[in-house]
């Protein structure tokens, strides 16, 4: 299983470095169209689970809590729509995620995703615990009323919930 994992999360990268190649040669990212299936997706942190609880930076078991989760995904959302990136980036995704996701690939991604900048409101289902990672799914509607379905995994690091990856579905 941690194989095909680990096979998944190198066709993702392999996945956006491509996507960003091809969008090099553009000078405003902005301006681009929507991709038809852009996505970040890291997996792989060294954090063991068992059971409801995950194994923290301190060495400590913390049990999982949906509500904190949610909140460091809304907190995401909320740096975004203020257009603060560096935030969004620095403040609430793994150091994983950071080394694996470098800035200007995580830029190009935003802005390949206008949902995520305009977003007006989300929806999240229950949290889908899996073995290293807590994974919630649901919906952003941006301004203009467009939807898209979002996939957010979160792990713990020093006793905090942050984004392990963020997937992008295509608009509904």
């Amino acid at each position: 299983m941690m194989k095909q994992v680990k096979n998944f999360a190198l066709f993702c990268l392999l996945l956006v470095s491509l996507t960003s190649a091809l969008r090099a040669e553009v000078s405003d990212p902005i301006q681009l169209p929507d991709a038809a299936f852009v996505q970040i997706w890291h997996v792989g942190a060294e954090i063991a689970a068992e059971d409801n609880e995950f194994l923290t930076g301190s060495g400590k078991k913390k049990a999982l809590s949906a509500q904190e989760a949610l909140g460091v995904i809304y907190g995401y959302l909320g740096a975004l729509k203020e257009h603060d990136i560096p935030k969004s980036y620095y403040a609430f995704t793994s150091a994983s995620f950071r080394k694996s996701t470098p800035w200007e690939n995580y830029r190009q991604f935003i802005f390949n995703n206008p949902v995520l900048l305009q977003n007006r409101s989300a929806d999240f289902k229950e949290p889908i615990p899996q073995e290293k990672m807590f994974i919630f799914k649901g919906t952003l509607t941006s301004l203009t009323n467009d939807v898209n379905t979002v996939e957010i995994a979160l792990v713990t690091e020093n006793d905090q919930w942050k984004i392990l990856g963020i997937k992008v579905y295509p608009k509904k």
